[in-house]
């Protein structure tokens, strides 16, 4: 899947550029009409998982913002974030 790869991608090249911070973008949400809630699940678990990971202990990365676009995006995300309380 082309959206995970490129989460995955994303945060790999701002660790090895040794950068605090990095936001990314609700990737093809719009024009090409990928789901919004398959997007913010990717963005939010494949983030979560790359920080939380031993392997990828060596980030430098202490904040990661999500572009949102709309307020069906805004609602997805709060229902992900709200998931990984639990």
């Amino acid at each position: 899947m082309k959206n995970l790869k490129a989460v995955c991608s994303c945060l790999e090249l701002c660790t090895k550029a040794g950068f605090k911070s990095v936001s990314i973008p609700a990737i093809n949400t719009r024009i090409f009409g990928f789901p919004k809630e398959l997007c913010v699940k990717i963005l939010v678990r494949e983030a979560f998982d790359f920080l939380t990971t031993l392997e990828t202990a060596r980030t430098k990365i202490n904040l990661v913002e999500f572009c949102i676009i709309d307020i069906d995006t805004l609602e997805f995300f709060d229902c992900e974030f709200s998931n990984l309380k639990n």
